[in-house]
């Protein structure tokens, strides 16, 4: 493999990888605010648990609305590197 090759398949992999990371993260995000309803659904917690409850669900929701938009980014950014490559391959 030539240095170019190499250089287009490291960039390549390194937006994969960040956008794992980012997915990850938005899955570890959305199995505690499902902990956090299933906490708050129960009857017996006292108003200052669901208060807390509710904040951290509020910073979740804002932090996701992030999330989904680094997601967008680096999934267009690898379809323009994937593209290039494509092209570059062609010629």
């Amino acid at each position: 493999m030539d240095r170019q090759t190499l250089y287009n398949s490291r960039v390549r992999d390194l937006m994969s990888q960040e956008y794992r990371r980012i997915s990850s993260e938005k899955q570890e995000l959305c199995k505690r605010k499902v902990e956090l309803i299933n906490l708050m659904s129960d009857v017996s917690i006292s108003h200052r648990d669901y208060v807390e409850y509710e904040n951290e669900m509020h910073g979740i929701d804002e932090e996701m609305i992030l999330l989904n938009i680094e997601l967008n980014v680096w999934d267009k950014a690898r379809e323009i590197c994937f593209n290039a490559a494509d092209d570059v391959c062609d010629k």
